[in-house]
């Protein structure tokens, strides 16, 4: 139910959390609110930094892991799951910071940028990206190494030219002649 107050509507369900605002402020250390913004502050990014690293945190003796101690050490994600495996190609990990590389990225050296590979279905969505990358083929990076139709036959990218390439891109997203099954290209 709305009711009006000096002009203004506002809901009954508002009146208890102003209420509530208070209370909660009344807790947090400081005098002023300019203070009490600042503790907060200060308290919210001693938490994201615990988030982060649990060894920041010297005062609780209870501690869970961060982000850091989740990947890092020979029990960490990185080493424990992805290293250590008979695979093809292998390399070392580092985990550091680099001004380059945004922390939901992972740098990955070209080498195995252009040799490690995995399918991707076609679709509207990202048809011209793929188109791309089958005309730069399985040396240059963004690249695609091969197709896959939808019968499940394979088109090799290595062996054919630029044109070739060119052509078969230009194909992705149109459905083979005489394939038994449907499906999609990957």
């Amino acid at each position: 139910p709305l009711q009006t107050e000096n002009g203004d509507l506002k809901t009954m369900i508002d009146q208890p959390l102003e209420s509530l605002d208070h209370s909660v402020l009344a807790t947090i250390p400081g005098q002023t609110t300019a203070d009490k913004l600042y503790n907060s502050w200060i308290r919210l990014q001693s938490h994201v930094n615990i988030l982060f690293d649990s060894d920041m945190d010297k005062l609780i003796s209870e501690k869970y892991p961060g982000v850091r101690q989740i990947l890092e050490k020979k029990n960490g994600l990185f080493r424990k799951h992805m290293m250590g495996k008979r695979v093809d190609y292998a390399a070392r990990s580092v985990i550091c910071p680099d001004m380059y590389i945004q922390t939901n990225e992972i740098g990955i050296p070209m080498v195995f940028a252009t040799r490690l590979t995995y399918p991707q279905p076609v679709t509207p969505w990202n048809v011209q990206e793929l188109r791309q990358a089958v005309i730069n083929g399985p040396n240059e990076h963004p690249g695609a190494s091969m197709i896959i139709n939808e019968d499940g036959s394979r088109t090799i990218l290595s062996t054919t030219s630029q044109t070739q390439r060119e052509a078969i891109a230009k194909q992705l997203l149109t459905p083979s002649t005489g394939a038994p099954k449907p499906g999609i290209k990957i």
